[in-house]
């Protein structure tokens, strides 16, 4: 089951009978889950488990909910920061679905986008912190997804969370989206909010209510994901705004893809069908070919999907006459991202 499917029986919004019989069935499995969480940051909290401490400045970037957030786009601003104060960072990511090393999907990305830096894929980030250290010379290590990894002592902890479904629904995994209880704010250094033009005002304030009556000393940043320019498989680009009024397939394996269809469409781009793959899926040609033939059945003009999406159809065929691409995302911030920079960088 894709993410997206996962999210609509969990939203008690869904009150359709196997939605409401399964949300009841996976409640004990969420406290139980919640349980060895909640016991596990005790025992860090408490000093009873021990942190390593690189003894370099250590920035993580993570949050509370599973399904995508936005930590991405957060981590390409925080690291191009970093570089333009003169420092050295080195990436620490588990990389989801990777093997035996290989750079994929977010990780491509960030070290695509942040021209100096080093992406370490290792599940033991504490191996990569030693070696980004003692072998790379860094001077500053980012935690990419590192709010649950506390193994690894950081400075400021940074944490992503996404306007369009902020708390994960108030039930921990896997009845709900929550990878630790919502008090878990309190460690936070700082909060952005993304996606926050996907939202009402009042929804938003709600949001930014809940998180300064959790923690009152959080800097909030507020933000969104603005869409930039599309590449094209043939090499060609064009701005979003250049595509004002074309018809498009959308289509994406992401952790929050209403997220980006609402984008598109936010940007003039009509979407005339859309198709929802899992999170991180790895795209075969026969999928892809389906996806085009699709996208030229319901006269599409152009099939878009997301970069992390994209760099996972680089080594496969894209035949037809749809044109195939991805629509670039940077972030952008409303409010807060002077205080925000100001937490990780002297002046």
């Amino acid at each position: 089951m894709s993410t997206a499917g996962l999210v609509r029986l969990l939203d008690r919004a869904n009150r359709r009978p196997g939605a409401v019989l399964l949300r009841a069935v996976l409640m004990p499995a969420g406290w139980g889950y919640g349980l060895i969480t909640g016991a596990r940051n005790w025992l860090f909290d408490k000093k009873i488990c021990a942190a390593y401490n690189p003894r370099v400045l250590t920035i993580s970037v993570g949050n509370i909910t599973a399904g995508g957030t936005g930590k991405t786009p957060i981590v390409i601003w925080l690291v191009n920061k970093l570089i333009q104060a003169g420092l050295k960072p080195a990436v620490l990511t588990r990389g989801y679905k990777s093997k035996g090393g290989e750079i994929s999907d977010e990780p491509a990305i960030i070290e695509r986008a942040c021209a100096g830096t080093k992406v370490l894929i290792n599940s033991n980030r504490i191996a990569s912190a030693r070696r980004a250290v003692y072998e790379l010379a860094r001077n500053v290590l980012v935690l990419d997804d590192g709010f649950q990894h506390r193994r690894l002592a950081r400075d400021v902890e940074i944490l992503a969370i996404d306007a369009t479904r902020p708390f994960g629904y108030g039930r921990m995994i896997p009845a709900g989206l929550l990878r630790e209880s919502i008090g878990s704010i309190r460690r936070a250094h700082a909060v952005i909010i993304t996606r926050c033009d996907l939202v009402k005002k009042d929804e938003l304030d709600s949001i930014i209510d809940k998180i300064e009556e959790i923690n009152p000393r959080a800097v909030i940043a507020t933000s969104r994901h603005k869409l930039g320019e599309v590449r094209f498989g043939d090499g060609t680009a064009a701005d979003i705004g250049e595509m004002a009024g074309k018809k498009i397939f959308a289509f994406c394996g992401i952790g929050n893809p209403e997220a980006f269809f609402d984008q598109l469409q936010k940007c003039g781009l009509e979407v005339v069908a859309k198709r929802v793959f899992a999170d991180h899926h790895n795209y075969s040609q026969s999928e892809l070919d389906d996806v085009l033939a699709k996208a030229q059945q319901t006269g599409a003009q152009a099939a878009i999907t997301t970069q992390k999406d994209f760099l996972k159809l680089e080594t496969l065929k894209a035949g037809g006459n749809v044109k195939l691409g991805f629509a670039g995302v940077r972030l952008e911030f409303i409010e807060g991202e002077d205080r925000i920079a100001g937490l990780i960088i002297d002046d």
